[in-house]
C-alpha cells in the first residue's frame, strides 16, 4: 500500500501525528458541548431519581395493598356469616322452610331449562337449515 491511499492521518508507521496523543494511550477526542448538556443532564438526573423513589416504595406498596385486600376479604366474610346466622336465628321455621323450598325448585328449573337450551342447540347442528346452499349447483347463465 502506498502513502497516498493511507486513510489514516499521521505517518505511515502508524505512530499518531499528535505528540501528546502519543503520550497518553487513552486519548480520545472529546466532543464539543452542547448548549443542551445541562438539560440532558438534569433529565437523566431526574430520571434516576425518580428510579430510585420507586425503587423505594414498591415494598410499602405491596404491603399496603396486601393489607386492603386482606382488610376487603375479612370484611366480606364477616358480612356473609353474620347475615347468614342472623337469618338462621331471627327467621321462624316456615321462612326458612320457604327459603329452602325455592332454593330447590329453581336449581330444579334452572337445571331443565339448560337441558333445553342444549338439546334444540343440538337439534340444531344435526339438521340442515332451510336456509342452506343446495348441495349440488344449480346451473349458472352464460357458463358452459
Amino acid at each position: 500500500m502506498n502513502e497516498t491511499s493511507n486513510s489514516n492521518p499521521g505517518p505511515a508507521n502508524g505512530s499518531p501525528a499528535d505528540p501528546q496523543a502519543a503520550s497518553s494511550p487513552d486519548h480520545t477526542p472529546q466532543p464539543k458541548p452542547s448548549a443542551f448538556d445541562p438539560l440532558r443532564r438534569a433529565l437523566h438526573q431526574g430520571a434516576d431519581d425518580a428510579r430510585a423513589a420507586a425503587e423505594a416504595a414498591v415494598p410499602k406498596l405491596k404491603r399496603w395493598v396486601a393489607e386492603a385486600a386482606r382488610h376487603t376479604a375479612y370484611g366480606a366474610a364477616y358480612a356473609v356469616a353474620f347475615q347468614f346466622t342472623a337469618a338462621r336465628l331471627l327467621c321462624p321455621e316456615v321462612i326458612k322452610d320457604g327459603c329452602r323450598r325455592g332454593s330447590q325448585a329453581g336449581a330444579t328449573a334452572a337445571e331443565r331449562w339448560v337441558e333445553r337450551m342444549w338439546q334444540q342447540k343440538n337439534a340444531a347442528a344435526t339438521s340442515p337449515s332451510p336456509f342452506a346452499e343446495p348441495l349440488s349447483p344449480s346451473p349458472q347463465p352464460g357458463i358452459a
